[in-house]
């Protein structure tokens, strides 16, 4: 618990305890997802954890309110991307970029998949914005597991801010503990 209140892990340690499993040490963990947890791991034990709604509200978006009929069908790594994370550094409160989709919109400058990885950007790049997680990411290795997709989103915004990410498979991360812990039974 820090300022920010409470927060809540289920099943996501499982992935974590695979990829230290498969070689990862202490460091920073980013589970991309509906719910994305940045975790911190220190001496092989979790010490913090952060959850935001990203994926959430990237849903939400896309399936109702004023946002969702100018919203294309897929998100990418390119220039609407790059411009919503950008965006997102610009410390304006979030609610307020958010309308600017819409406003990018109406004066033509972004639609469909842009206006879509436009969103996405900001998304994204609010966690990144996170004072916490700016600290995590300073202070050792930072680790990503999940699908491809996320991980290629997250992967480009850890570059734009000069961040290596060691990428680590969700599934093969499972296997990795459940061999880990069949072993230790053993």
């Amino acid at each position: 618990s820090d300022a920010a209140g409470p927060d809540v892990m289920r099943g996501e340690e499982t992935q974590i305890l695979g990829a230290i499993a498969m070689g990862a040490g202490d460091g920073c963990y980013i589970l991309p997802g509906t719910h994305s947890k940045w975790v911190w791991v220190e001496n092989g034990a979790i010490v913090r954890i952060h959850t935001f709604m990203t994926g959430e509200l990237f849903s939400q978006f896309r399936q109702g309110g004023t946002l969702a009929p100018i919203l294309g069908q897929h998100a990418d790594c390119g220039i609407a991307f790059t411009q919503g994370l950008s965006a997102s550094q610009e410390g304006a409160a979030f609610s307020r970029q958010l309308f600017g989709v819409r406003a990018r919109a109406l004066l033509n400058h972004v639609q469909g998949d842009d206006a879509l990885s436009y969103l996405s950007g900001l998304l994204i790049g609010a966690e990144w914005s996170d004072p916490a997680v700016r600290q995590m990411c300073q202070l050792g290795q930072v680790n990503i597991i999940g699908a491809t997709s996320l991980v290629n989103l997250y992967a480009y915004a850890a570059h734009q801010r000069g961040i290596h990410l060691q990428r680590y498979d969700a599934d093969q991360t499972c296997v990795a503990a459940l061999r880990m812990l069949t072993q230790s039974r053993s």
